[in-house]
């Protein structure tokens, strides 16, 4: 997987063991699964301090948690909104205004801003740009085609107007990579830099399955008209109607609008429709060694951690392209089986591929799905992060 786009990635062996920075990170909310990455980046950085909107937004499943990190909790009016795909979904989603994002960053006065999207939050660090010229900006866009496809032209020209003032740009895939070059963005700026978990507890489950296990499909997610759950589950159900004697589970963790809706499908005799409700994120590992595939069948997805994990955990992912994690890490036949999820027929050819597999086959796919990820790490990823701040040659904002 390709690291830089534009120019060659510095060598990272020559990078400092603790670069002489003080960075500040910009976000909405710390979920669980960033803090290992953000622990590491802390551990090569002299300071770091990360600024977020809200401790966590009131749908997500996490009890708010900093991990010993430096964070701050921002003064910020949140709107809610909508994100929809027309005669798709229609999702509600919260847009956080940290209206003291200017006052924080000139009183903890940082050499490096890494701002997540292209808000207003970024916004207030190109003015803090433009105030300390020697300073850097760079901004976390994690985005891809899909999630920005219907996206208004007042954010698309907003966008446009600030990439000209940030210094580098890293994003999680080659479809985010593919949505930002449409803003012109001077070469050398555009990076890649794929999401990740601490994927420890997930790589050392046993990557054995016993025959109901090794065909136990698992969802784990949001339960949101975007994921397009119950449409895959159809898929299932005609699969399990063509083929009574064999008996099949789905189990399906997370909450949401839709499980209400979920629980009323009426699944074939032979299939069992499992719902383990939310559970914390330290049992998903447990749950993930009992089942044999992810499926993931999204409409839209800027990553999808689960994928990682599931990879991780040795379980091959029947995942959707509109997924960029399922598009830069699932290769189809190998450590897992692709669709689209809007193309029944792909979806239909998909789920037959993976039932009609034989054990001996699902087990080399998990081990292929293992090796798929073992080097995705946050010691890697922040690697990573710090060749892009080190590309930027930044340097101690001059004083007022």
């Amino acid at each position: 997987m390709p690291a830089t786009v534009d120019r060659k990635e510095p060598d990272e062996e020559t990078l400092d063991p603790k670069l002489d920075l003080r960075v500040a990170l910009l976000t909405n909310f710390v979920p669980p699964y960033r803090i290992p990455v953000f622990q590491e980046l802390r551990r090569r950085l002299k300071q770091l301090r990360i600024l977020i909107s809200t401790g966590m937004e009131e749908d997500r499943p996490w009890n708010p948690e900093t991990g010993g990190l430096d964070v701050v909790t921002q003064r910020s009016v949140t709107l809610r909104s909508w994100w929809s795909q027309p005669a798709s979904f229609r999702e509600r989603i919260y847009i956080h205004f940290p209206y003291d994002t200017l006052t924080q960053l000139i009183r903890y006065r940082p050499n490096v801003v890494i701002s997540s999207e292209f808000g207003f939050r970024t916004l207030n660090a190109v003015f803090y740009r433009m105030m300390f010229p020697r300073s850097r900006l760079i901004v976390w866009a994690t985005l891809s085609e899909e999630t920005e496809r219907y996206r208004s032209r007042l954010r698309r020209a907003l966008r446009a107007g600030m990439v000209s003032s940030v210094d580098a740009i890293f994003t999680n895939g080659r479809s985010g990579i593919r949505y930002l070059k449409r803003f012109q963005i001077p070469p050398g700026r555009l990076f890649i830099i794929p999401q990740t978990a601490d994927i420890t507890f997930f790589a050392t489950l046993r990557g054995e399955r016993d025959s109901r296990a090794a065909y136990r499909m698992l969802y784990s997610g949001r339960l949101i008209a975007r994921k397009q759950l119950a449409p895959f589950i159809e898929v299932v159900k005609g699969w399990c109607i063509e083929h009574p004697s064999r008996k099949l589970e789905m189990w399906i963790v997370g909450d949401g609008p839709e499980r209400e809706h979920l629980e009323k499908i009426q699944p074939a005799g032979n299939l069992e429709l499992k719902f383990l409700g939310s559970v914390s994120y330290n049992e998903l590992p447990s749950i993930y060694a009992q089942c044999g595939a992810l499926v993931l069948p999204t409409l839209a997805d800027e990553w999808a951690l689960v994928v990682n994990e599931a990879l991780a955990s040795g379980m091959p992912v029947l995942g959707s392209l509109y997924s960029q994690a399922v598009q830069d890490l699932v290769i189809d036949g190998e450590n897992g089986w692709t669709y689209r999820i809007d193309h029944v027929e792909e979806v239909r050819s998909a789920v037959a591929r993976f039932l009609s597999s034989s054990e001996d086959s699902l087990g080399v796919m998990r081990q292929n799905a293992r090796h798929s990820v073992s080097s995705l790490t946050p010691e890697t990823v922040v690697d990573k992060m710090l060749a892009v701040i080190h590309s930027t040659s930044p340097h101690p904002p001059s004083p007022r």
